[in-house]
């Protein structure tokens, strides 16, 4: 039967299950028939404090959403030509300091290198 055969509760049950990710996860570990708990929805309705238990969403896709929602607000709060202009004097900073760096280097090469050149000069 394809989705359009079925009956529009039945569509409106499936919705109200992916509200309820507790309550999927444990018809489908118990191998549970989903009848009782489609009789109970039609009866009892959607507001019903016995359907609470089951609307959680379990620890790593709850937390996963959030830190994507977060991660989303930080992104459009974000001025990212601010963060760019950022990026370019670090890396500015950073060239720098390898510069002096491998000034220094050059500087301390030489300087065992005169050093040799005249121990040399003066043995002969």
């Amino acid at each position: 039967m394809g989705e359009k055969e079925l009956d529009a509760s039945i569509l409106e049950f499936r919705g109200f299950l992916n509200d309820h990710p507790l309550l999927r996860k444990k018809v489908r570990k118990s191998g549970e028939s989903w009848q009782p708990y489609y009789e109970k929805w039609v009866l009892l309705g959607e507001s019903d404090p016995f359907w609470d238990k089951y609307k959680e969403e379990d620890g790593n896709n709850g937390k996963e959403s959030n830190v994507i929602a977060k991660l989303r607000k930080w992104t459009e709060e974000t001025d990212m030509d601010q963060i760019q202009d950022r990026m370019k004097q670090w890396d500015q900073t950073i060239s720098i300091i390898q510069g002096m760096l491998n000034q220094f280097r050059d500087d301390k090469k030489e300087k065992v290198v005169n050093r040799g050149y005249h121990d040399n000069k003066y043995r002969d």
